[in-house]
């Protein structure tokens, strides 16, 4: 059995950020050493990708993370996404005439 960590994934809304959506600047140190350590982190939300930029810059995440429930994976190093999941526009109009 390998006991290295492969990856660290956290959520970010009352996992890392504080009550007031901020994280700790300890918690900031802490990750940014241990990806210089080799370990990778990464994070999922739920938020909008424009909420989660934020966090990546502060964090230093080299890695693709997770936003918008999902919907997107973005590559921060590439600076593009990896992956965009949307509903069909006539699906969409039908949910919201429902």
């Amino acid at each position: 059995m390998n006991d290295r960590i492969q990856c660290i994934v956290s959520d970010l809304d009352f996992t890392l950020l504080n009550s007031r959506r901020e994280l700790n600047p300890a918690d900031i140190q802490e990750l940014k050493r241990l990806q210089a350590a080799g370990v990778p982190f990464t994070f999922v939300t739920g938020r909008h990708f424009m909420f989660a930029k934020k966090f990546v810059r502060q964090t230093g995440l080299s890695i693709p993370f997770s936003s918008s429930n999902g919907a997107l994976i973005y590559d921060p190093k590439g600076k593009r996404p990896l992956r965009v999941n949307t509903i069909e526009p006539g699906l969409c109009g039908r949910i919201v005439r429902y």
